[in-house]
């Protein structure tokens, strides 16, 4: 395959695979990985692509759960993470985000490159993403939206202030902050 790629030097190739001397299915196998790998905890990444794998073969949700003994949500949560792009995969595997901050993002309505945007940003800052990032994160996604409809300010800011409950800590300069932001975007 290599020479019909052009290539005409050797080359050093990393090959994965599984032996198997017992006759098990595909779907035996992938089970196996999930439920016996040697006391090593699999990370949410390794897990979602298990899961996908699953998911890929015909399976539902509740089957998947049934058969490795988890919730429809511990399945789902994952399946959100496998469904994913690479570049956010990475960022949980690197620790610049928690796999629950993206599914909490993807469940309130980011898109990929907004999740992305924000890690760019945390570690711009050389933080990892918190709850509160993804709060902010939603709360200017909002405020977008609200944007592309004639709205006058003074109604975004109630709405930015009847946010505050969830969005924030209570901390009244991230309010702010956030009131500033949005005003300065909405002067564009």
């Amino acid at each position: 395959m290599l020479r019909e790629e052009g290539y005409t030097q050797p080359v050093d190739i990393e090959l994965e695979f599984f032996i198997n001397g017992k006759k098990t299915t595909e779907e035996e196998r992938i089970i196996s990985v999930f439920t016996s790998n040697d006391n090593e905890k699999l990370t949410a990444v390794e897990v979602a692509t298990i899961l996908k794998r699953l998911a890929n073969m015909g399976y539902n949700d509740e089957e998947i759960a049934r058969k490795i003994g988890k919730s429809v949500w511990y399945v789902q949560d994952h399946l959100i993470i496998s469904n994913s792009d690479t570049e956010i995969q990475e960022a949980i595997s690197s620790g610049n985000i928690s796999a629950t901050s993206v599914v909490k993002a993807k469940k309130k309505g980011l898109s990929q490159d907004e999740i992305k945007e924000t890690i760019k940003k945390a570690k711009t800052s050389g933080k990892s993403v918190k709850n509160k990032d993804i709060d902010k994160a939603v709360a200017r996604k909002k405020a977008r939206d609200l944007f592309a409809n004639p709205v006058q300010f003074d109604e975004i800011e109630k709405v930015i202030d009847a946010w505050a409950g969830w969005a924030f800590d209570g901390k009244k300069g991230d309010l702010t902050e956030l009131k500033k932001e949005i005003k300065s975007l909405y002067k564009q």
